[in-house]
């Protein structure tokens, strides 16, 4: 048994649970019965590779195999229904789990309240909190982390402040993802102060922010034009030993963008590479698609030139980025003269590239017969 579900989780991973099956009725026609472990591995798959009703049969045929389920048979089917929102379904299988003398422990509960969390029903989650502590099942930081994400994003702030300030009564210590949770709650709520004292706290108690931690932060303050407190928060992370990544960097140049200053975002993308710093495609896309919203067409290919020179070549976002925005503007021999440029350099825009400019330029390029030739097609 122990060598069928070792292959049978392979065969899982590798091929799908629909070979699983097949494997699983060669098993048993060779008599070898497959036992709950075999039966979670499968169950795990189905629910994993988006097939929960599948998943509920093979559960309910279990006692007709002499197999009784176990918390591990249940949590990835639980998980499951909540992530589709089948709530009558999930509370039915909770309430059966007790019927069934089988008790969610703390990895069930969790799983449950994370996914109502995540889809907004806070409330429901409330009440499966109290079952869980009904049942003997202590909440850890886990499922308090969970309640607090789900009050920030229905802006209830205050109430998840006030969650963070009992979980010592409850013998829990807030770890990195507890206060990532509030501070980016508090970000979006535009209560800078309370972010900044939060962060201040948080260092306080040994617990060090670390990237992400730093990204949410900027994230926000970039989204609302606050480039000023962006920076400071940049030069705070280098005073916690936590160096700026290129997210960091795309965080605010996507702001900058969005606001508009595309001279500050040019300036920010030349300050990193002289810095030793290395622009990702993300930080490029973002860059090009700012200067294509102020039409400056020359940079953007001057731009995408330098790309093939610092090897992170334009990919097909890139040339759709420009070319829908050229057409759109009905610029058909500046989008030709980019496509020359960059063909010369080595870099080829593909077929979806030239299905997208096809139908604006179609009088166009019956005037510009070798266009063709001039930027020939990847792969053609």
């Amino acid at each position: 048994v122990v060598t069928y579900s070792i292959l049978l989780d392979a065969t899982c991973k590798e091929s799908g649970y629909k070979q699983a099956v097949v494997l699983l009725d060669e098993m048993r026609s060779k008599g070898c019965e497959p036992d709950i472990v075999t039966y979670n591995v499968l169950i795990n798959a189905m629910c994993s590779q988006g097939d929960v009703g599948e998943a509920l049969k093979v559960l309910n045929s279990l006692p007709s195999y002499g197999c009784k389920p176990d918390a591990v048979t249940y949590t990835p089917v639980l998980k499951s229904l909540c992530s589709s929102e089948r709530w009558e379904e999930a509370d039915k299988l909770l309430t059966k789990m007790f019927s069934n003398d089988c008790a969610p422990d703390e990895v069930t509960f969790n799983a449950v309240i994370t996914s109502l969390c995540q889809k907004g029903f806070v409330g429901r989650a409330t009440k499966v909190l109290a079952q869980m502590s009904e049942h003997g099942c202590t909440p850890d930081i886990i499922t308090y982390s969970s309640i607090m994400d789900g009050l920030c994003k229905e802006r209830r702030v205050d109430e998840a402040i006030k969650l963070l300030s009992d979980l010592q009564s409850y013998g829990c210590k807030p770890d990195i993802i507890t206060y990532t949770t509030l501070l980016k709650g508090l970000c979006c709520v535009e209560r800078w102060d309370d972010a900044e004292e939060l962060l201040a706290e948080m260092v306080s108690k040994n617990c060090i922010p670390d990237q992400v931690t730093f990204n949410t932060i900027i994230t926000s303050l970039c989204q609302k034009g606050l480039f000023d407190r962006a920076i400071k928060v940049v030069d705070e992370m280098s005073e916690h030993g936590c160096i700026p990544d290129i997210t960091t960097y795309n965080c605010i140049v996507d702001g900058l963008c969005n606001k508009m200053c595309i001279e500050d975002a040019m300036k920010l993308l030349d300050c990193l590479q002289s810095n030793g710093g290395k622009p990702d495609i993300i930080t490029y896309n973002t860059v090009l698609m700012g200067l294509c919203s102020v039409e400056r067409w020359e940079d953007a290919g001057q731009l995408m030139v330098k790309m093939i020179h610092n090897s992170c070549p334009p990919d097909e976002e890139t040339f759709n980025t420009i070319m829908t925005c050229l057409c759109q503007k009905g610029l058909h021999s500046q989008a030709i003269e980019i496509l020359k440029l960059i063909s010369e350099k080595g870099s080829m825009p593909n077929s979806t590239t030239y299905n997208i400019m096809a139908l604006p330029m179609r009088a166009f390029w019956r005037r510009q017969k070798n266009c063709w030739e001039i930027c020939p097609v990847e792969g053609f």
